[in-house]
């Protein structure tokens, strides 16, 4: 397996994780990683957004571990 396999299947699971989450954990992960977000919680309107955002800050935040 590459280092490129390697990073899109972490980023696969973290995805998956992030959409079995409900709103409310969504909404306190993606405050918690970046404190000055533009996302509001429980704004309906952008959940799916949301989601792919705290994806992102995930994977970044993994990615900056190792």
């Amino acid at each position: 397996m590459s280092p490129d396999d390697v990073n899109e299947s972490i980023g696969e699971r973290i995805a998956d994780e992030v959409w079995e989450m409900s709103d409310a954990e969504v909404s306190n992960e993606i405050i918690r990683l970046d404190p000055i977000s533009k996302w509001r919680p429980f704004d309906q309107g952008s959940l799916e957004q949301q989601r792919i955002y705290l994806t992102e800050l995930l994977v970044d935040e993994y990615s900056s571990r190792y």
